[in-house]
């Protein structure tokens, strides 16, 4: 299975390029990485220039066709994944968890796409897409319709309400997309909260 990482995106609704965006002084997208690497020997960024992810030493493609939002970096990478099932995943989500991407990857088998559904919401990336999702992609993309509610009309989906993994992770905090300078705020008061318990833990065990 390969990771997709999507970051073709303009970060319209912020002033900074969001994938670089810092969260503890650690860019959004190595904590991504980081964490990718620990259940994918293969990850690959779709983005619009690959002069920005030299550092990384990742595979890197630009989309097929510019400025049509994620559904086209998808079929971009989908196109170039060597895998079949394939987890694909913005560059916005700095608290990414291996478990929660683990149990995606076992309720992969004869479908064509693995979904979460939190609080309600299908969250059509950090999901899992099958290669037999390709005609359908281009199906819409032929009929000038860019958006992932289409696909999922067309797809066989498996979807995972949030009950099933409440239990595995702070919920709020693991899906937490930043996207504007507030959410990046917010990605912060995580860190800080997470730091203060460790302290707690520390002091308690000493």
């Amino acid at each position: 299975m390969t990771a997709i990482i999507l970051a073709g995106g303009k970060s319209s609704r912020t002033t900074k390029y969001k994938a670089f965006m810092e969260v503890g002084e650690v860019k959004i997208i190595t904590r991504m990485i980081t964490e990718l690497k620990k259940v994918f020997k293969e990850i690959i960024v779709i983005a619009d220039k690959e002069e920005r992810y030299k550092e990384y030493d990742l595979k890197v493609f630009i989309d097929l066709i510019p400025e049509k939002g994620p559904l086209v970096g998808l079929y971009t990478g989908l196109l170039n994944s060597k895998s079949n099932y394939n987890f694909v995943v913005g560059c916005d989500q700095p608290f990414l968890e291996a478990n929660l991407i683990k149990y995606l990857i076992n309720q992969a088998d004869e479908i064509d796409i693995v979904a979460f559904q939190i609080k309600g919401k299908l969250q059509f990336l950090g999901a899992i897409y099958n290669k037999s999702c390709l005609p359908l992609v281009e199906k819409s993309i032929k009929e000038g319709i860019y958006s992932f509610k289409r696909l999922y009309e067309l797809a066989k989906v498996r979807s995972i309400a949030e009950e099933e993994i409440s239990s595995l992770s702070d919920l709020d905090k693991a899906f937490l997309n930043v996207n504007t300078d507030m959410d990046l705020l917010k990605a912060e008061r995580y860190l800080n909260i997470s730091a203060i318990k460790a302290i707690k833990k520390k002091l308690l065990d000493s």
